[in-house]
């Protein structure tokens, strides 16, 4: 069932479909790498809120588009075991034989 976030949610620009379970809906409409204004903002929060776990496909985001979106939520921390690199709130946990962590 598709629902129109924009009669939910004032200021949103994105729908949200509904997922068959009990939580989670994928969002149509919206592009991370246009970052979001405020009213988009609290329509994405509210969503999340609401529905527990949000799917965006095909959002190729760099680490930094990444780190962005993600301090609109809040404060970022840094694990303490690895605060390293251009971006150390990113840490990559990889189970690649090739590129062992």
């Amino acid at each position: 069932m598709n629902i129109n976030v924009a009669n939910r949610h004032v200021g949103a620009r994105f729908e949200i479909e509904r997922l068959g379970g009990p939580l989670g809906a994928e969002i149509h409409g919206l592009n991370l790498k246009d970052g979001m204004d405020p009213e988009t903002f609290r329509a994405f929060e509210a969503a999340l809120i609401e529905h527990k776990v949000l799917i965006l496909r095909d959002q190729n985001l760099t680490t930094a588009e990444h780190v962005a979106i993600s301090r609109l939520f809040g404060e970022l921390e840094v694990h303490p075991f690895r605060p390293e690199g251009e971006f150390p709130e990113i840490m990559v946990l990889d189970n690649d034989r090739d590129k062992p962590v």
